[in-house]
């Protein structure tokens, strides 16, 4: 079977052209917040309940976990849609018109960080009588019904402009899950529901407006949707108008499991399927009309081939799975054996390890192995150390596993139709980077969140919090990740196992209660959380000062009550790799004298643009598997050529497969090769940048005309002849400049040694 590690490995970069800055890029953005989300039907767990899972990537994200209270609304009430706001405070709301509860009251939001104004909505929807309570992130969790929610931000080829500025599109994700979680009690019902209002009043991304890469690298999202039944995957996109919305959701097989890391993973679609599909009406007379499909062709619409605007992630989406690692990834698969929720837990933790893309085991990983990978500070900041951010921009960047330092909180829920939704309902939360957290359970149904959960902010210490105790130990021991990750993974196991057991005994207690008492059930599931939270945070701060004396400089303290200190420590062992690669032994790559052969190496990260080749020209003998991403083309065009020959639409580049095994590890030795990396051939499409909406698929075929013309100004008019805007002059400039700018950059990639 497959490697866990692989297959999550599919992780978020950009591989399009800037056409607004006139730039090209290669690279991968490791800083990007990204997250990974889980799916797991009922027949894939040990106990038979459904799992969503997500790793909120969020640099400046809200990390209080809070309780949305049920209410009753008076009739003719209506419900505000309210800006996105991530950073702390997510929202600031007066007592008399709150709607998500007193966690949010501006009597309750630190005013000694910064003045905050409360927060004013910007639309308005019809309210319905009865709300449902739920656990409340950067997204909507967990309700009281036992419906769940996952997130993961994708591209698309659209994006739409908000109507608070200027554009038509009211909703966004962040406000979508909430109301799924405030009126549904089945799966369905939340897709259905997020689906129509898309599509009534418009759905837009994070990101709208400047950069058009990253704006449509972020204008899809994807949901993994559960209730006690079923489990579901949900992707949602802008439509071409700016105005509507794009939406379907694929069944997640019972005995499966399904992942999406920033990439549309729904392949074939079959809306009449109602068992195991659901869809907006407007798919396929959209995609026809953009030529991006036939009903002609026979064949069904493949929405992430005919949606996705960036078709790879990074390097390591290079590698399919299977025997030989040259399948095309499948949107679900069945695992080895039932998972257990810590068996989840460990794929949220995931850094990796053992596989191929060991993070704790390259260059990059420094002495002691870190697996965190930390972006130049002229990213984020002023240039500096001679390292701008169009440089930045530009280089191949840095790997990225699935927990990371900026993850805010990682989340496993468990909808369990065994018990009662008061306690069949529960969502184990990691503060911080889960692979130096504890997974605490919180309950939908309980009167409150946790304390210790629902206190501080990422503005200053408090050592009240969960997650800060967390974060500190995580920046402690990461240093010496290689000696000190044993540490961790046996206190969180310790921790964990003494958690379950303590759950069990709870939750067979309330089972007797939920008969005659339900008030007492939840006065039960409430103190749990609270005391079960507080006394992980209490356990890690001993843990760390247990650390702080084991860990310091280059010594392990082993036997802290040795006769003198030189017989109580042992010094940390360095990689023999590194030591090689940072020429102790002389040049660069030199092994110790009394070796011969260097230990294996492999690059930090690989080009996302055109990987296979980048591979086989730069590491030749290491052969590269077929990508994730193939052609589309056989959609539209059955008279295509495979090389991207001349068509009339819907072309993406094309890489063809390579059917070999990847060896266990590079060897070292590879000759240095000068890339000869080029883009195939794609046609140019129909490109629109009207009523705030930007059709990403020029950038495809902006790629292949380039190549394919010989005269970049007949290529120009080619493009401009089929768009029939006003603003043709203006965009004929872009496009001569970008013709310009790439010619440049792909020369560079030409002549470059990888």
């Amino acid at each position: 079977m497959m490697s866990w590690g692989l297959l999550l490995s599919i992780v978020p970069s950009v591989i399009a052209m800037k056409v607004l800055d006139h730039a090209t890029y290669y690279g991968f953005q490791e800083y990007r917040d990204r997250c990974t989300a889980i799916a797991a039907g009922k027949l894939s767990t040990a106990d038979g309940s459904t799992i969503t899972t997500h790793n909120n990537d969020c640099v400046e994200c809200d990390i209080r976990i809070t309780k949305v209270p049920a209410r009753d609304w008076p009739e003719g009430s209506k419900r505000p849609i309210q800006p996105i706001r991530a950073a702390y405070p997510r929202y600031i709301e007066r007592p008399e018109d709150s709607i998500h509860g007193p966690d949010y009251y501006i009597d309750n939001v630190d005013m000694t960080l910064y003045p905050w104004n409360a927060t004013e909505p910007y639309y308005f929807i019809d309210q319905v009588r009865h709300t449902y309570a739920y656990t409340l992130g950067a997204y909507a969790i967990q309700n009281e019904k036992q419906v769940s929610i996952g997130e993961s931000t994708c591209s698309s080829i659209f994006v739409a402009t908000p109507v608070f500025d200027g554009g038509k599109a009211v909703m966004h994700l962040e406000t979508l899950t909430e109301l799924a979680l405030e009126r549904c009690d089945t799966a369905r019902c939340a897709i259905q529901l997020m689906g129509d209002l898309a599509v009534q009043y418009g759905f837009f991304g994070p990101e709208w407006d400047g950069n058009l890469n990253a704006a449509q690298d972020e204008s899809g999202e994807a949901l993994t949707v559960s209730d006690p039944d079923e489990a579901w995957v949900f992707h949602i996109m802008p439509d071409d108008t700016g105005a509507s919305a794009i939406w379907v959701a694929q069944r997640v097989p019972d005995d499966h499991i399904a992942v999406v890391a920033n990439q549309f993973v729904i392949g074939d679609i079959d809306l009449t399927d109602t068992n195991n599909f659901l869809g907006s009406s407007n798919i396929h007379s959209i995609a026809e009309r953009h030529h991006l499909w036939s009903a002609s062709s026979g064949k069904k619409l493949n929405f992430m081939r005919t949606f996705v605007f960036s078709p790879y992630t990074d390097g390591m989406q290079a590698f399919g799975y299977g025997p030989n690692l040259t399948d095309a990834y499948p949107f679900s698969v069945k695992p080895d054996k039932p998972l257990t929720v810590q068996d989840v837990m460990n794929m949220n933790r995931d850094q990796y390890e053992n596989t191929e893309f060991d993070m704790s085991r390259n260059l990059d990983a420094g002495f002691f192995g870190d697996t965190l990978r930390y972006p130049p500070t002229s990213v984020l900041k002023d240039p500096v150390n001679g390292i701008s951010y169009q440089e930045y921009e530009e280089s191949l960047g840095f790997q990225r596993a699935i927990s990371l330092f900026r993850t805010a909180y990682s989340t496993v829920t468990q909808s369990r139709r065994s018990l009662p939704d008061t306690v069949g309902a529960v969502t184990w939360i990691a503060p911080y980077a889960p692979h130096h957290s504890t997974f605490v359970p919180i309950y939908a149904a309980a009167q409150k969140a946790p304390t210790s959960m629902n206190v501080g902010s990422q503005h200053k210490f408090e050592s009240r919090s969960n997650w800060w105790i967390h974060s500190i130990t995580g920046n402690y021991l990461s240093r010496w990740y290689q000696h000190t990750i044993g540490d961790v993974q046996a206190f969180q196991k310790e921790l964990e196992t003494k958690m379950f057991a303590a759950q069990k005994q709870m939750e067979d207690h309330a089972k007797l209660l939920a008969e005659d008492n339900a008030a007492a059930v939840i006065d039960l599931i409430t103190d749990f959380q609270e005391t079960t939270a507080a006394s992980v945070r209490d356990s890690w701060w001993q843990f760390f000062y247990r650390m702080v004396g084991k860990y310091r400089d280059i010594y392990i303290v082993e036997n802290p009550h040795a006769e003198s200190f030189s017989s109580a420590f042992r010094f940390m062992t360095f990689s023999r790799s590194w030591l090689e690669i940072m020429g102790f032994w002389g040049v660069p790559g030199t092994p110790p004298h009394d070796k011969t052969t260097p230990m294996a190496v492999k690059p930090i990260n690989v080009p996302t643009y055109d990987t296979m080749k980048a591979y086989q020209h730069a590491y030749a003998p290491y052969p590269a598997p077929s990508v994730f991403y193939q052609d589309s083309t056989d959609a539209v065009n059955e008279g295509s050529t495979s090389d991207g020959g001349d068509s009339s639409g819907g072309k993406r580049r094309h890489m063809d497969p390579v059917n070999t095994a990847v060896p266990s590890a590079m060897p070292t030795n590879s000759p240095t090769v000068t890339s000869t990396v080029k883009p195939t051939t794609a046609v140019a499409q129909v490109i629109s940048v009207t009523s705030g909406v930007f059709y990403g698929s020029i950038v495809a075929g902006i790629v292949g005309g380039i190549i394919d013309h010989a005269g970049h100004d007949d290529f120009v008019q080619d493009v401009v002849d089929t768009i029939g805007m006003e603003d043709q002059i203006q965009l004929t400039d872009i496009l001569k400049a970008f013709v310009e700018r790439f010619h440049k950059d792909l020369n560079q990639i030409q002549n470059a040694q990888i």
